[in-house]
């Protein structure tokens, strides 16, 4: 599939609009590339969410995973582009004081995550499997400590992060490692 590189991306989601409805003169020099949607490629996939860097994505009503499995990529501060059609998707959202209308805009950015893709992307249709945003299944003990220790860390960083309740999360890995463990039990029988 052929599809638009712009050079000079956006740097107001202003600009952005634009882009989506077509002003030539802000989309700067453009080149032709072609991409390949791949949704099942846990490395691009993981490469998607860690474009979302803290501080520029500010909807926390949808997640870095969640854009990232239809195939949007950070390219700015609540600015997303699709990383096979590049087409833009603009994340500013009203004052959450003014519900009404936050609740309108954030419905429509969620439709737009599936449907601001070029017709022919493959984005569109074929997002990557739900399973690459589940937390992943602690096959040990060690790796069970592992991954505590790891959102110990994250906690830690409290301002840059969402907040993050550690009983919680143990609790819903250790219930995971039992499932995994029984599934286990049953499979050897």
């Amino acid at each position: 599939m052929t599809s638009m590189l712009v050079v000079n991306p956006p740097s107001t989601c202003a600009d952005a609009s634009r882009l989506l409805i077509g002003d030539k003169e802000s989309t700067g020099t453009t080149v032709s590339i072609s991409t390949k949607t791949q949704p099942q490629n846990h490395e691009a996939f993981y490469s998607r969410v860690d474009s979302f860097r803290p501080g520029l994505w500010n909807v926390l009503e949808v997640s870095p995973l969640e854009c990232a499995r239809w195939g949007w990529h950070l390219l700015e501060k609540d600015v997303l582009q699709c990383v096979t059609c590049q087409e833009v998707v603009c994340a500013i959202l009203p004052d959450p004081a003014d519900r009404e209308a936050y609740c309108k805009f954030l419905n429509l950015l969620k439709h737009r995550l599936r449907e601001s893709h070029k017709e022919a992307c493959g984005w569109r249709h074929n997002p990557s499997p739900e399973e690459l945003m589940q937390t992943p299944c602690a096959d040990t003990i060690e790796e069970l400590r592992n991954m505590a220790n790891s959102a110990s860390t994250l906690s830690a960083l409290n301002s840059a992060l969402p907040h993050i309740d550690n009983t919680t999360l143990m609790n819903t890995l250790v219930r995971e490692y039992h499932w995994f463990m029984l599934l286990n039990i049953f499979h050897e029988e």
